[in-house]
């Protein structure tokens, strides 16, 4: 579920993309993964990315998911968490 979105967020941004940074976190239990992403914003793709937007997100909310999308130090920051490791990640 994490690739997938991962995937999707991907195909969505790589018009734009410039750097991009990964961490993933499994600890206690929980899956979380940041993408630091710098893009051209005056590209159509950065602003037309919201996560109401990928097909996966309902998977992920009801697997106890959550994503958020914010601008954080002249980049976008993506932070995908997932509740429990398992078939899902």
């Amino acid at each position: 579920l994490i690739y997938d979105l991962f995937e999707e967020i991907m195909e969505a941004i790589l018009p734009c993309i410039s750097d991009l940074f990964i961490n993933l976190n499994i600890s206690k239990g929980n899956i979380r993964m940041k993408l630091q992403v710098n893009c051209d914003k005056e590209d159509k793709s950065y602003n037309k990315l919201e996560k109401e937007g990928f097909k996966n997100i309902n998977k992920l909310i009801k697997s106890g998911g959550h994503m958020a999308i914010k601008e954080e130090d002249d980049s976008l920051a993506i932070t995908i968490e997932l509740p429990r490791p398992g078939e899902s990640i």
